[in-house]
């Protein structure tokens, strides 16, 4: 149903970089679904691929300058850093006056802070919260002054109630959701397969993320030593690269240290296509505050493999919809792998349940009708107030 002033909610959704990672993809997952008759989104982002993303379904974009924190005590890093908070709250308070918003949505806690510095009066501010990382000090200042956080699963849930206690009553769990128009038909797996040196009978493992130390590929490459011993015509795709550009000496290492049955493929814009070209998806990270890769891999039918740590067993339960093993254990990854290329009815049956689940526990939709729900109970609230 409409608001009852008769008009739709107006949003402004803010990001702080234009690359589209696991982060961007769930937002445009959800702007893609929220009935426009409820919400109309406006975006504050850099310009990049997450631009162009939200350009094509329509909504109107105001750029700002990518930014990433840096650690670095260097005072050029806190001059800019400054830089960016003060020229993209100017932003966001110039889009406001024109528009009239009546809620601000950060997309991640490097997005939040400009929005809830002092200054000129915003409307109030939902956190949408992706982490089990972030600076506990930051968690403590910024969650007070939100109308709302939003948590991706329940291991997000816990941290940020641990962190700031006394507004856990801020915090609701929305999980991230999928949908058919998430995931575009693309190739075919024969050809897929072709392009990246694997035949029709090749047992293929795919593992997807960003090249990040987190991500655990230490892990995925013990896995695959294993695994090439054990079943040496195998082949094991790493999909993904070091797309903020902050770990090239990490990611050079991961390719010096490689067995030979790994292919590194680089960003793969059609990630989703080598998904479902594989056999087994492997995931190795234990801080993994969700998994989006592995809620496209139960949507298109590819069997998991994971770490029973952070959010993934609110995602997958161990055979049933995936095969989780014990956390930061590559022989145990490795075992965990081998069984289900081993095993076809194994992976067919866990498959199928995870497709289920993904398509009736984690909906695209479903994620959009929770997301509108809060934010009409926000607008409530500050109207029961007004």
């Amino acid at each position: 149903m409409p608001e009852a002033s008769g008009r739709p909610l107006k949003i402004i959704y803010v990001n702080h970089v234009g690359q589209c990672s696991g982060a961007e993809l769930s937002l445009l997952s959800l702007l893609r679904h929220l009935p426009r008759e409820q919400v109309q989104p406006w975006a504050v982002v850099p310009p990049g691929p997450l631009s162009d993303r939200l350009a094509a379904l329509d909504i109107p974009i105001t750029p700002i300058r990518a930014h990433r924190f840096h650690r670095s005590g260097k005072l050029r890093n806190w001059l800019s850093t400054f830089r960016w908070l003060h020229q993209t709250r100017r932003q966001v308070v110039s889009l406001h006056r024109r528009i009239g918003a009546d809620l601000i949505h950060a997309n991640s806690l490097s997005a939040c802070l400009p929005v809830i510095a002092r200054g000129r009066p915003l409307p109030p501010v939902v956190l949408h919260f992706r982490d089990l990382a972030g600076p506990p000090l930051f968690l403590r200042w910024v969650v007070p002054r939100c109308a709302a956080v939003i948590a991706i699963s329940r291991v997000v849930e816990r941290r940020v109630r641990e962190e700031a206690p006394a507004s856990a009553d801020r915090v609701r769990v929305i999980y991230n959701g999928i949908a058919a128009d998430d995931l575009p038909p693309g190739r075919g797996r024969e050809a897929v397969r072709a392009e990246l040196g694997a035949g029709p009978q090749t047992p293929v493992v795919i593992s997807v993320g960003q090249l990040v130390p987190w991500k655990r590929h230490d892990l995925l490459l013990e896995a695959a030593r294993e695994l090439q011993t054990a079943l040496p015509e195998a082949r094991w795709w790493v999909v993904g690269a070091d797309l903020f550009e902050d770990n090239a000496e990490y990611a050079r290492r991961l390719r010096e240290e490689a067995p030979a049955n790994v292919v590194f493929t680089g960003y793969r814009p059609d990630a989703v296509d080598l998904l479902r070209a594989a056999d087994v998806c492997a995931h190795a990270a234990t801080a993994e505050a969700f998994g989006r890769v592995l809620l496209e891999a139960m949507y298109v039918g590819t069997p998991c493999v994971a770490p029973a740590a952070g959010g993934i067993p609110e995602l997958l339960t161990h055979d049933v919809t995936g095969w989780l093993v014990p956390p930061a254990e590559a022989p145990a990854l490795a075992r965990g792998v081998q069984r289900l290329l081993a095993d076809a009815p194994l992976r067919e049956r866990l498959a199928a349940a995870a497709q289920e689940s993904a398509r009736s526990e984690f909906s695209a939709q479903g994620t959009a009708a929770a997301t509108v729900a809060l934010y009409r109970e926000l607008r409530g609230r500050r109207d029961a107030c007004a």
